[in-house]
């Protein structure tokens, strides 16, 4: 697949650890068969916000999970294709937890 070649030969390019690659190029390969578009040129950062959105609403993946797909969209998009995307709008925020029922005597 091309798509597979072009993140590999990017993320080569950098000082990323093999296993590294691999779970950044899972997670690219999922963002793309989620937001349907073959051309890299044309993905818009709001493509990333709705998958992120997407993530955080109809999955049942943790916030570090969460934080790693962003990760490597990121490294992707801004610093191998030079987008310049502000990933640093996106807001994951931790899930609400519930007070604990005490009961006393």
């Amino acid at each position: 697949m091309e798509l597979e070649n072009l993140i590999e030969e990017e993320f080569k390019k950098t000082n990323y650890e093999n296993r590294t690659i691999q779970t950044y190029k899972s997670w690219i390969l999922k963002f793309f068969d989620f937001v349907k578009i073959d051309d890299i040129q044309k993905i818009q950062f709001q493509n990333i916000v709705d998958f992120v959105d997407y993530l955080k609403t109809d999955t049942n993946y943790s916030l570090s999970t969460q934080r790693q797909a962003i990760s490597s969209l990121e490294s992707l998009f801004n610093n191998c294709l030079d987008k310049n995307f502000s990933f640093k709008e996106i807001k994951i925020s931790r899930p609400t937890q519930e007070t604990p029922v005490v009961l006393s005597k």
